[in-house]
């Protein structure tokens, strides 16, 4: 076991505790809240930047930045608003250690995700870059080959393509707002 493993198992297990404390339901609206917020901010500040600008005598810059901050923070905190009545309906009706039980697998399923997919992208950006991970160390460890296993699961054909219309809408996005900004 080297340091690799050690990093693996302690982000593991931070998510599974994780988990179990906030359950199903607020983990799940933690990974979507964040996605959805970002989402709909990029798409619908544009429509509150002239109210912005005008009720608060700002530049076009910074009224478009907070605008984006606003339409964010509002939708993210609706949102993980919803998960914790959701979470509190949950423990009326006695469901509460289901919903920490799941969430405790969730979070260490997330985790595994995240885990893979740094993986993936350290190696993309090691071959084009630099080592972020030295390869003595992926080499030693048991569950980075272990792990390496689920990149075709994870990471398989259609769940690139979702990953790269995200990362091309947020590219879009962020020149449509500069633009705007300028």
């Amino acid at each position: 076991m080297n340091i690799i493993d050690i990093i693996i198992t302690i982000l593991i297990i931070y998510f599974l505790f994780r988990g179990y404390k906030y359950g199903l339901i607020n983990e799940l609206v933690s990974s979507i809240a964040i996605v959805l917020s970002a989402y709909i901010a990029i798409n619908f500040s544009v429509y509150a930047v002239q109210y912005v600008k005008d009720s608060f005598n700002l530049s076009v810059k910074v009224s478009t930045l907070l605008s984006f901050a606003l339409v964010f923070l509002s939708v993210l905190t609706s949102l993980k608003l919803a998960g914790f009545l959701m979470t509190k309906l949950f423990k009326k009706l006695y469901l509460g250690t289901l919903n920490k039980i799941v969430g405790s697998a969730f979070g260490g399923l997330k985790a595994v995700v995240i885990i893979v997919i740094f993986m993936f992208e350290s190696e993309r950006f090691s071959v084009v870059m630099f080592n972020v991970v030295p390869q003595k160390y992926t080499q030693e460890s048991l569950l980075y080959s272990e792990l390496n296993k689920l990149k075709p699961l994870i990471l398989n054909k259609k769940n690139k393509e979702v990953f790269d219309n995200i990362k091309e809408l947020v590219k879009k996005e962020t020149e449509q707002i500069k633009k705007t900004i300028e």
